[in-house]
C-alpha cells in the first residue's frame, strides 16, 4: 500500500510541475478573433483609410479572378488595448499595395514586441514576411489580409503593453457581383476657380489624389448642374446662365460605383460685371472693385441708379453699369412772354432744356434723364434799368430774382419750364423786365457742373405784351379778358 501511495504521489507531482511550467510560459494577451468570425461585428467603429491593395487570388477571394481593388481601413479597439503602444503605432500601420504592408512600433521601450495577425504570429522566415524584428513587421498584403472581412491585429510588448486593431478590408460579407472592398469616394480637396483674362469663364480645378473617384459632379448653389466633369473643367458664364455681379458657391463631389461622396469641395465665385457705355461694352470688372470712368465734359448717366457721374471719376462697381454719355447740355428761352390777367398781375417766361446724347440710345432715355431730377434749371429775372450793361448771370452783381424749376417736374413736355413774377404794381406796367434761362447737371457726388445759359435775353413789359396781343387780334383771348388787355396796353407808348 505504501508503494502504491508513493507512485500516485509521484504522478501528481509530475502533473503539477507540468501545469506550472505551462502557466509560467504564457503571456496574457487579449482574445484574438480570426478574420471572418461570424460573431464579430465592427460596423459601428470609426474607421480611417490606410490604403488599398489589388487582390487577384480567385480561388480564395474573387470569384471571377479579374482582380479587384480593396479599400483598407483601420480602427483601434480601446477595450482590448493597454498602455501607450497603441497610440504610438496607430499612424504607423499602412498598406501600400498588394505586396507591401508595414507595421512599425520602434525599438526601445517596446523592444521584443511581436505581431499576431488573425491568430497567426508573424515571424521571419514565413512566406510573405519580408521583415519581422524588434521594431517592425513588413508583410505581403494579399497573403495575410482577408478580403471582404474584418481582420484583427495584436501588437504585443509585454503583459502591460499591448494594442489591438481591427482592419476592415473591402466590404465584409460582400459578394463577387460588385467590386469588393470599394466604398464611397472622398470629396476632392483644394478646389479652385480661376477666371480667364476675358472674364468669360472659370477653370474649375481640384486635387484628386485621395478621392477614389471615377468621375466628378458639378454643383452651383447646391444644385447639380453637370455630371461627369473632368478636372480643369471650363465653366462658361454665359452657357450656365450666371448673373453678373452675383456670388455663387461652386461645389464638386466625387462619384464611383458605390455612390457619391458625402461631402463636396466648395469655393465661392463672383461673376464679373460689365461697364456698358452707349450700348457698347467698354470693360468687365470684378464686383466690388473701383472703376475709373473715361473723360467726358458733362459726365455719364447711370440708367439703373438714375445718377450722373463726372467724367474721369472713380466709382465702385457692384453690378452691371449701363451708362449714357451726356455729350452736351443747352437751354433755350422762348422769345416772348405771357401776362397774367387776374388780380395778381404778372409776367411769365418759358424755356426748354436739351440734353444731347448718342442717337443710338433709346428715344426714351433723354426723357428719363430729364425726369430723374439730375438736371437743375431756372430763369433769372431783373429789370432793364437795373441790369444796364451788365451780363445777366448767376454771378452778376445786379439785383435779380432766381426762379428755380422744381427738379424732375416740367411745365408740359420733359425739359419745358416757366418762370414768373407776380403782383407787379401798376407803376411797373411799362417797366421792361429782362429774363435769361440757365441749366446745370447735378452729379452723384453732390457737386454741379458749370451753368449754361440761353443765348438771348428776353426784354418785355406788361404793357408791351398787351399791345402785341392787340396787334395780333386777341388770339386765344376771350371777350371778358379783352378789357384787361386793353387796359394794360393803354400804358404802352
Amino acid at each position: 500500500m505504501s508503494n502504491f501511495y508513493f507512485k500516485t504521489r509521484k504522478r501528481m507531482i509530475a502533473w503539477i510541475c507540468a501545469i506550472t511550467m505551462v502557466v509560467a510560459g504564457l503571456t496574457v494577451v487579449p482574445k484574438t478573433v480570426v478574420a471572418g468570425d461570424a460573431e464579430t461585428d465592427y460596423s459601428t467603429l470609426t474607421w480611417k483609410d490606410i490604403g488599398f491593395f489589388n487582390q487577384t487570388d480567385s480561388s480564395v477571394h474573387v470569384s471571377d479572378g479579374s482582380g479587384k481593388k480593396y479599400n483598407v481601413q483601420i480602427a483601434k479597439l480601446d477595450a482590448e488595448s493597454k498602455g501607450n503602444i497603441g497610440n504610438d503605432i496607430e499612424n504607423n500601420i499602412k498598406v501600400y499595395n498588394e505586396n507591401y504592408m508595414q507595421i512599425v512600433w520602434g525599438a526601445g521601450s517596446y523592444n521584443k514586441s511581436y505581431v499576431i495577425l488573425n491568430g497567426e504570429k508573424l515571424e521571419s522566415g514565413k512566406t510573405g514576411i519580408a521583415v519581422a524584428n524588434n521594431e517592425m513587421v513588413q508583410l505581403q498584403t494579399n497573403v495575410f489580409l482577408k478580403a471582404d472581412s474584418y481582420n484583427k491585429i495584436n501588437v504585443i510588448c509585454n503583459e502591460t503593453e499591448y494594442a489591438t486593431f481591427a482592419i476592415k478590408v473591402g466590404n465584409p460579407g460582400g459578394s463577387g457581383t460588385e467590386t469588393p472592398g470599394e466604398t464611397k469616394p472622398n470629396a476632392p480637396t483644394n478646389l479652385r476657380a480661376t477666371i480667364n483674362d476675358l472674364k468669360t469663364n472659370f477653370t474649375i480645378s481640384f486635387d484628386v489624389s485621395n478621392t477614389k473617384a471615377e468621375s466628378y459632379n458639378l454643383y452651383i448653389d447646391d444644385d447639380l448642374r453637370r455630371e461627369k466633369i473632368n478636372n480643369n473643367f471650363i465653366l462658361d458664364i454665359k452657357d450656365f446662365g450666371l448673373e453678373s455681379g452675383r456670388t455663387y458657391v461652386i461645389g464638386v463631389s466625387s462619384v464611383n460605383s458605390q455612390g457619391e461622396s458625402v461631402d463636396k469641395a466648395t469655393v465661392e465665385i463672383k461673376i464679373p460685371v460689365k461697364i456698358t457705355i452707349d450700348n457698347k461694352v467698354k470693360d468687365t470688372v470684378t464686383p466690388g472693385s473701383d472703376y475709373t470712368l473715361p473723360t467726358s465734359v458733362n459726365g455719364f448717366y447711370d440708367k439703373d441708379n438714375k445718377v450722373i457721374y463726372k467724367g474721369g471719376s472713380k466709382v465702385t462697381v457692384n453690378s452691371d453699369m449701363n451708362l449714357v454719355e451726356i455729350k452736351g447740355l443747352s437751354v433755350e428761352l422762348t422769345n416772348g412772354a405771357a401776362i397774367r390777367l387776374d388780380d395778381k398781375t404778372g409776367i411769365r417766361y418759358q424755356a426748354k432744356v436739351n440734353v444731347d446724347i448718342d442717337a443710338k440710345n433709346d428715344a426714351t432715355v433723354k426723357e428719363e434723364i430729364l425726369k430723374s431730377g439730375v438736371v437743375s434749371a431756372g430763369i433769372l429775372v431783373t429789370t432793364d434799368d437795373i441790369l444796364g450793361e451788365n451780363e445777366l448771370t448767376a454771378q452778376s452783381n445786379a439785383k435779380k430774382v432766381d426762379i428755380k424749376n422744381k427738379k424732375g417736374e416740367w411745365f408740359s413736355n420733359p425739359g419745358v419750364f416757366c418762370g414768373s413774377i407776380i403782383n407787379i404794381k401798376e407803376a411797373n406796367y411799362l417797366r421792361s423786365f429782362v429774363a435769361r434761362a440757365y441749366a446745370s447737371i447735378d452729379y452723384s457726388d453732390e457737386t454741379q457742373s458749370n451753368q449754361v445759359y440761353s443765348e438771348i435775353k428776353v426784354k418785355r413789359s406788361i404793357a408791351q405784351v398787351a399791345h402785341l396781343i392787340q396787334q395780333g387780334g386777341y388770339q386765344g383771348i376771350g371777350a371778358e379778358d379783352k378789357t384787361v388787355i386793353d387796359r394794360f396796353a393803354g400804358y404802352f407808348k
